[in-house]
């Protein structure tokens, strides 16, 4: 369930990622923290860096997490799918074994 919601997170990572990258000529390496505008939304994001990392690596990193998540979260939902077949199956044996008692 943990994981599951984790992976709720994952357009953040691919947000930031985007900002960085489209952002990376205004920003400085070696920063913690940038605040970007979010050219969709008209909001400013807090964009957390690696201040070992270049502005580039700090997006690649970013993308990363995003696209692990959306693997994570495509084969929650098929095991999720799966699980749900199985019980569908089990309660179709269990009415027949109600049924064969009687």
């Amino acid at each position: 369930m943990q994981q599951w919601k984790d992976t709720e997170k994952r357009e953040k990572f691919r947000l930031q990622g985007e900002l960085l990258t489209a952002y990376a000529y205004q920003i400085t390496d070696g920063l913690k923290e940038v605040e970007l505008l979010d050219y969709h939304t008209d909001q400013m994001v807090k964009v957390r860096l690696d201040p070992a990392r270049s502005v580039s690596e700090n997006a690649q990193r970013l993308y990363e997490k995003y696209n692990k998540m959306k693997r994570t979260a495509e084969k929650l939902s098929i095991l999720t799918e799966e699980t749900k077949e199985e019980v569908e199956h089990l309660k179709s044996i269990q009415a027949s074994l109600n049924l064969a008692e009687k």
